[in-house]
């Protein structure tokens, strides 16, 4: 059973639309949106494919090289509040020639201040295929994080 689109979908769709460029292709495949265009702003004329679930959330996005030969993958991760999707980090792939070149993680710790959640603290993590036997890591955390403003969420 699919979910109804609400008009706040729609109108979150209409606002993503109104930045693509002129041709872009969808393609509903099961209870996945795949969003398609080219990068016109690339001089390397790569394209972008987003993978949308069916709750509108990223599940994935790919920026293609125009010959294919180099692909980087974005894998969005995401904890549920109990109210939304909360994204708690993303892996990346960078792969040539179908072969996995280097990858790395990002990892989220937020915490919750009033009724916002914020950052607390980032744990990146990076693999290259030449130090395959070393893995880079590094943690930045945020401390005394206060909130004296509402925060706007800006469409452009």
């Amino acid at each position: 059973m699919r979910p109804q689109r609400t008009a706040e979908h729609l109108e979150k769709m209409d606002k993503l639309l109104a930045n693509m460029p002129a041709e872009y292709t969808i393609e509903s495949i099961e209870d996945t949106v795949i969003l398609r265009y080219s990068n016109s702003d690339d001089p390397k004329g790569s394209r972008t494919e987003i993978c949308f679930g069916q709750n509108g959330i990223v599940l994935e996005t790919r920026v293609i090289s125009q010959d294919s030969l180099e692909v980087i993958s974005t894998y969005p991760e995401y904890k549920f509040t109990g109210e939304y999707w909360l994204c708690n980090g993303w892996r990346v792939q960078i792969k040539q020639n179908g072969e996995v070149q280097s990858g790395f993680q990002v990892k989220i710790i937020s915490q919750r201040i009033d009724k916002y959640w914020l950052p607390g603290q980032f744990q990146m993590t990076l693999q290259t295929i030449n130090s395959k036997d070393k893995i880079f890591s590094r943690v930045y955390r945020f401390r005394n994080s206060r909130i004296n403003r509402d925060i706007q969420i800006l469409n452009q």
